[in-house]
């Protein structure tokens, strides 16, 4: 079975991704949850709060903020194979409510950053350059040197960053990017 997150919701497939999708029971989903490198958030982030409640191990809560990022992202965070830095998306344009139909008029631009988070100092490195509108959840090497990511509405390049420099770095392709994925199994497990 191979268990795959959309959005807030969890559903299994066979290994080679055939068939139908169906529910996981109980154990199935906690185990996902466990095994998943995509980050959990204990407060949801808001479009309204500049401040992000980190997932910690000792059930307190610990709360990190960054002057350049107005928001952060909810599905767009994963969790590098050491399990205490974050990888998470943040919007550095205010919020603004939008009004109307929501494909109606011209589309205004949403530059967005990377940031790097360590869950147990509770310090915030925003790297160095911006993609447009929101990031795939990103992707960590098996040794947590290198972070790549792809951005919907810039098709035909992904990111990278090394998270020592913290400098995203342009990756082009002629036609469209593939979609950076991992397996949850070269992930430490248990943890």
């Amino acid at each position: 079975m191979a268990a795959i997150r959309c959005g807030p919701i969890w559903f299994a497939l066979e290994p080679d991704l055939s068939g139908h999708p169906r529910d996981l029971d109980r154990s199935d989903l906690a185990a996902a949850e466990r095994e998943s490198a995509l980050v959990k958030w204990p407060v949801p982030p808001s479009a309204q709060n500049r401040e992000l409640v980190l997932p910690t191990s000792n059930g307190r809560r610990q709360v990190v903020s960054h002057p350049s990022i107005t928001r952060w992202s909810e599905f767009s965070a994963t969790w590098g194979p050491d399990r205490r830095t974050i990888a998470v998306e943040g919007s550095t344009t205010p919020f603004r409510e939008h009004v109307g139909p929501l494909f109606e008029g011209p589309r205004r631009p949403d530059p967005r950053a990377l940031a790097l988070i360590d869950s147990v100092e509770g310090t915030v490195q925003v790297c160095d350059g911006t993609f447009e509108s929101f990031c795939y959840p990103p992707v960590w090497s098996a040794n947590g040197d290198l972070v790549a990511l792809g951005a919907p509405f810039e098709p035909k390049r992904l990111y990278k960053v090394r998270p020592e420099i913290g400098v995203l770095e342009v990756v082009q392709f002629k036609r469209h990017a593939p979609i950076p994925l991992i397996d949850s199994a070269r992930l430490p497990s248990g943890k």
